[in-house]
């Protein structure tokens, strides 16, 4: 059923689209990628892209009656928009909102700042987030994954209504988004509503992505601050997925990535049979590479765990995992897709992947059909990638150099 997957793609005033139909499922469903993140936010200006989200969220849900999650990370801020099927109209008016900015009152934009800072003070909490930019910056400069946040508290604060409208008119246009839509509804149906809308509202062309209509790769163009790391993780291993160039490459670095760090991959199982207690795991996608970044806390394991993590990543060739190996881990992740793929929201997700170039194509055979020699490629190349290093007096001291 996936693998036939009938995609209908289309431009609608410069909006790139990509929607397909889902019989089975109960709600439509609209991901909306746009290609602005903290990372882009303007010198003085910093949060403004995340306090946009929450203020997006908040007046358009109201406003068109319509469920909507978002995340922004460093490159990019995603939309979830969820309607009941008969409710399109409201995901079209929605979707066509984002790219007509209007002003908002103070209320509202106190509320949302609140609710920012809030949210950076939870994420401040899980070491893995703070760790894995420092990483990213110290040990592999210059790439695609992702940057620090260098928001405070004091500049969210410091952000006004008239900041968020005027980066909302710099930077929210179709041009520079990609929406996918899924749902039990027609696609053409779908199309054809949120063109009227957009027509209507003459969303403006704003200032132009790469052919693919993806926003240019992010090239640092300033110094970022360094962050204090403290003493929540003892021990960090960062490694770079393979370069990506199919929806094949794709698949091979999602399934070694679950050799190298998933549950139970070589790091779980080498930390398992050492003591080390549970790390801190997160992935900083890119579209040329993915970052994987782990963190142990301290612990008596530690230097053991170094050592022999040191020694594994030394030797690459050594720990080129088996086909029953590849086996195992390939067949958790098929179910896993497949699974992901039964709701609107799964599929959604998979396919805008596949269109910004971060993701393989929604199929499981594309993850059965993978050779295990291209699996165990991308894994030694995750070896051959790493750096181990030591957090002490809150910065990184790389405990393997020079290899």
């Amino acid at each position: 059923m996936v693998a036939t997957l009938d995609v209908l793609r289309a431009e609608v005033n410069g909006l790139p689209v990509v929607a397909t139909r889902t019989p089975w499922a109960h709600a439509t469903v609209g991901m909306l990628h746009v290609h602005n993140g903290y990372a882009t936010d303007p010198l003085g200006l910093e949060g403004v892209a995340h306090l946009t989200e929450h203020v997006c969220v908040a007046s358009i849900a109201r406003s068109h009656d319509v469920r909507i999650f978002a995340k922004t990370d460093s490159t990019s801020t995603r939309y979830l928009l969820r309607v009941a099927p008969d409710h399109l109209p409201n995901l079209a008016g929605a979707v066509s909102a984002m790219f007509a900015p209007v002003a908002h009152d103070q209320r509202l934009h106190d509320n949302e700042t609140n609710a920012v800072i809030i949210e950076m003070a939870r994420l401040a909490d899980q070491p893995q987030l703070s760790v894995s930019p420092a990483v990213a910056t110290s040990g592999y400069p210059g790439l695609d994954v992702s940057l620090p946040d260098t928001a405070t508290t004091e500049s969210v604060r410091a952000l006004t209504p008239a900041d968020v409208l005027a980066f909302r008119r710099a930077t929210y246009h179709p041009n520079r988004a990609v929406l996918c839509l899924v749902g039990p509804n027609d696609p053409r149906e779908l199309l054809d509503l949120l063109a009227a809308e957009m027509d209507v509202r003459e969303a403006p062309v704003g200032p132009a992505g790469s052919a693919s209509g993806l926003a240019p790769g992010y090239l640092p163009t300033r110094d970022w601050p360094a962050r204090d790391l403290g003493g929540s993780c003892a021990l960090v291993l960062g490694a770079l997925t393979a370069p990506a160039r199919s929806s094949a490459d794709l698949a091979a670095r999602h399934i070694a990535s679950e050799l190298f760090a998933g549950t139970p991959g070589m790091l779980d199982d080498l930390a398992g049979r050492l003591g080390a207690r549970s790390s801190a795991f997160s992935i900083l996608v890119g579209r040329e590479h993915n970052l994987l970044v782990v963190g142990w806390p301290p612990g008596p394991a530690v230097d053991d765990l170094a050592a022999e993590v040191a020694a594994a990543i030394a030797d690459p060739e050594a720990h080129r995992p088996d086909a029953d190996t590849v086996a195992g881990v390939r067949s958790r992740v098929v179910s896993r897709v497949a699974f992901d793929l039964q709701s609107s929201e799964g599929l959604a997700q998979m396919l805008l992947r596949h269109a910004t170039g971060t993701g393989p194509w929604p199929a499981t055979d594309t993850f059965e059909t993978l050779p295990d020699t291209a699996v165990a490629d991308a894994a030694v190349h995750l070896l051959r990638s790493a750096r181990l290093w030591r957090i002490a007096d809150g910065a990184l001291a790389e405990v393997e150099a020079g290899r």
